[in-house]
């Protein structure tokens, strides 16, 4: 036998041994992706169902798993980020739209999340319950962007006029103070400002917006819009079971 057919017996020896470790490569990256794919969405389906199990009056839970690879966390024991929208979630007998994204969450069902944030939308039902407007304001209350207006009558001596009150939120510590900027009545077609005239303060309106939220949770910002009231919040250490969820917190 001549030494070029030996030699190109090994050559071609040789790409069939790397052909079949390329082959063997390809699969096993198939199956981790397969497994990655399979494992990720049975543990998203496990979270919603526990979620819609455990909390009350939730609808549509959707949770979405973050992070690769997710067997590695697994094996690690905490999923790095679980993103989490539940509308109609009921805390404290309040319905609230959440969506959540929570950090450091523990495989097994006791403990921890390390940290949580995101919005609670309290729907405008929820705001008029927590309000104790002036005579007709709880009726007439409408939520526009970046404020809230309602109706009311104010005696001015002499006369009894309906007036158009605008709110603005603020935060205040565990509280969402709504300061009055504008009083109007309404003459024909015109808006008369009676704000020289009355003292817009006496028209603050205070919201007690951790009695409707989680304990574990700190206010973090406020936004009004048509659909209702948005605050952010933010949580560190939040458990992982239903008792400590539906857990309102309180105002000083």
């Amino acid at each position: 036998m001549s030494s070029a057919t030996t030699t190109g017996r090994r050559g071609r020896g040789r790409r069939v041994l790397l052909v079949l470790a390329l082959v063997v490569v390809l699969l096993i990256v198939a199956a981790f992706v397969l497994a990655e794919t399979v494992g990720r969405s049975i543990a998203e389906d496990r979270i919603e169902t526990e979620l819609r199990e455990q909390l009350g009056g939730a609808g549509d839970v959707d949770a979405s798993i973050q992070g690769f690879p997710f067997t590695a966390q697994v094996l690690a024991g905490s999923l790095d980020r679980v993103d989490v929208t539940a509308p109609d979630l009921i805390v404290g007998g309040t319905a609230v739209d959440a969506d959540l994204s929570a950090f450091g969450v523990p495989i097994e069902r006791t403990g921890s999340v390390e940290r949580m944030e995101g919005t609670f939308l309290l729907s405008p039902d929820a705001v008029r319950a927590g309000l104790a407007l002036p005579e007709g304001g709880n009726e007439s209350i409408s939520f526009g962007d970046g404020e809230i207006t309602y109706e009311t009558v104010v005696d001015l001596l002499v006369i009894e006029p309906s007036i158009v009150v605008t709110l603005v939120p603020e935060l205040d510590g565990d509280s969402v103070l709504l300061r009055a900027t504008a009083l109007e009545v309404a003459s024909g077609n015109a808006q008369v400002n009676l704000g020289e005239l009355i003292d817009p303060g006496r028209f603050d309106q205070r919201l007690c917006a951790a009695a409707l939220l989680p304990a574990a949770f700190t206010l973090q910002g406020i936004d009004v819009s048509p659909d209702g009231v948005s605050v952010e919040v933010e949580g560190s250490d939040v458990p992982l079971s239903a008792d400590a969820l539906q857990q309102t917190g309180s105002c000083s």
